[in-house]
């Protein structure tokens, strides 16, 4: 059994970076997922701020289909590795790998609602074009 296991629901902090594949030869994202935590606080809520990446051909679809402030649901693993710097010191980073998305509502500002195109639109777009707008 693998307990390495991390779910989370939340929302994007930023819009996700894409990479292309490079040498470990897949393309990858990622972003960070704000989590609300339920703790009763009197200045409102607080959220935890998760580094999280997509793998594999999912990775596009993600950056594609989501940006800042849209809902997403984790699900995946907790992974923690050392870079070693140019001065010799290592840093240490996590980050949770995303195994499974699953895509919630989309920020309000991300909503584009798609131009009607009746006669009534018709009209008011050639008045606007020759009377200017």
């Amino acid at each position: 059994m693998d307990h390495n296991r991390f779910h989370g629901l939340g929302r994007l902090v930023k819009a996700p970076e894409f990479f292309p594949p490079g040498r470990k030869g897949q393309p990858h994202c990622t972003f960070t997922l704000a989590v609300n935590r339920v703790v009763p606080n009197e200045d409102g809520p607080a959220a935890d701020y998760i580094p999280c990446s997509i793998w594999g051909p999912e990775a596009q679809r993600f950056c594609e289909l989501r940006d800042k402030g849209d809902e997403v649901l984790i699900l995946g693993r907790i992974r923690t590795n050392f870079v070693q710097r140019a001065d010799g010191k290592r840093d240490f980073f996590w980050e949770v790998r995303a195994e499974d998305v699953e895509y919630g509502r989309k920020a309000l500002k991300n909503l584009r609602a798609a131009p009607r195109q009746d006669a009534a639109t018709t009209a008011v777009r050639q008045l606007t074009d020759e009377f200017g707008g």
